[in-house]
């Protein structure tokens, strides 16, 4: 098997009902429906399930300091490129042969141009990063488009704190989502997290929301100026590409506008999961299945041919069996916890349930009918007080298991399929 290249990007605070690939209809994304078009889509991805170790939810999509290291082990070249310094300085940047630190400037005011935002310059990073490694792997001169057989293999992750940063796009990208009866966007680069009052100002969710697009839009050309140059070096031919959400963006679904006191909900926790294969290969495919953070790892060294395909399971799988057969057995939840609240998806439900500390009942729970109410309108646990109980149980049970590490007995019918 000859090596094959791996990118893995990874764009904090990416909100999956912003991208066209995801059913988005009001935002133009071309560049990032293009990577779809000949992609693997998980249309049921989520951020890394909460351990009882306390990792956050939001943790890196390749935290696995091994990761890096296994690569190497194998003759890859391996480089890390972020803008997030707690990143570039801690336990996940070891196993690299390379840490490119992007500098992160909190912008003043607005970019003139694409060219001049904080994640253009990741990118960028990213695309000498590139060059670097099929440079050096191609001293002799050859091309690096058919060199397969001699050139050393890379393996390359890109960070970006992305919108979880100073919003710098250019104007013109906000102002064109809005129409020309409606108030100007705001011309802010900073927008601080707050629960937003029950009498909201719309036309400043809208706003908030067409700086947010704005934001959307640069990642979206920057993502299409990749695709080119992978296209125009030859690259494309033998280079798996991952584009993967660290976690979203609440942009006012829940009463909430920003990540510091986000519940856990939707718009949080499902993000885009987006893998090309070299020349391609299996495109147009659609996952429906519970995806998290954990089988990113798995699955790229599976692709690579770097491991054998791990059994499904909470803590992490690798995807290619499920990519080659588009069937087979998956996992039955994903599970979250963060203080007080809590979450469980199943493919039919998510519960959401709040216990509030020194009451003992105390608990509130919230239902949700998946995948059809996607960003989790209707509370129907009033209505299906039996499937809420029984997911409240199951949830509490998958905690039990994991600290006794053991997997949980599967879902019930009901619970998984909601027959």
């Amino acid at each position: 098997m000859t090596p094959i290249n791996v990118l893995c990007i990874a764009i904090d605070g990416w909100h999956a009902g912003y991208v066209g690939a995801y059913g988005n209809t009001h935002l133009a994304t071309p560049g990032v429906d293009r990577w779809a078009a000949a992609s693997v889509v998980c249309d049921r991805a989520f951020g890394t399930a909460q351990s009882e170790s306390g990792t956050a939810i939001w943790d890196w999509p390749v935290a696995d300091v091994s990761l890096a290291k296994s690569f190497a082990a194998a003759g890859y070249r391996t480089a890390l490129v972020t803008d997030d310094e707690e990143i570039a300085s801690g336990d996940r940047a070891a196993g690299f042969d390379e840490c490119v630190r992007v500098p992160y400037r909190p912008a003043t005011r607005l970019a003139g141009a694409v060219e001049g935002t904080q994640l253009f310059r990741v990118f960028a990073a990213l695309a000498d990063a590139i060059a670097d490694a099929t440079n050096d792997a191609n001293a002799t001169g050859a091309n690096p488009a058919t060199s397969a057989e001699t050139q050393r293999p890379f393996f390359i992750c890109a960070h970006s704190r992305a919108m979880n940063a100073t919003w710098d796009a250019p104007y013109a990208l906000r102002r064109q989502f809005v129409d020309e009866d409606d108030p100007d966007p705001p011309r802010d680069v900073r927008f601080h997290s707050r629960r937003l009052a029950d009498d909201v100002d719309p036309d400043e969710l809208l706003g908030l929301r067409a700086a947010y697009a704005g934001q959307i839009a640069v990642l979206d050309e920057c993502l299409a100026a990749l695709d080119d140059l992978l296209a125009e070096t030859g690259l494309g031919q033998r280079t798996l590409v991952a584009l993967v959400g660290v976690r979203g963006y609440p942009l006012g679904e829940h009463g909430v506008f920003g990540l510091s006191e986000a519940p856990l909900h939707e718009e949080l926790l499902h993000v885009p999961w987006i893998v090309r294969f070299p020349a391609n290969r299996y495109a147009t495919l659609r996952l429906p299945q519970l995806v998290c953070h954990a089988d990113l790892s798995l699955t790229l060294l599976d692709a690579c041919g770097l491991s054998e395909p791990a059994h499904p399971a909470a803590e992490g799988a690798s995807l290619m069996p499920l990519i080659a057969t588009e069937a087979g057995p998956w996992r039955d939840r994903i599970c979250h916890r963060r203080g007080d609240e809590e979450t469980i998806v199943t493919p039919a439900w998510r519960l959401r349930r709040i216990t509030a500390p020194g009451q003992s009942p105390g608990e509130r729970m919230q239902l949700y009918v998946k995948p059809d109410d996607r960003w989790e309108v209707n509370d129907v646990a009033s209505r299906c007080r039996d499937v809420a109980e029984r997911l409240a149980a199951a949830l509490q049970e998958t905690h039990e298991a994991a600290r006794r590490g053991e997997s949980p007995r599967p879902l019930d019918d009901v619970l998984r399929d909601g027959l």
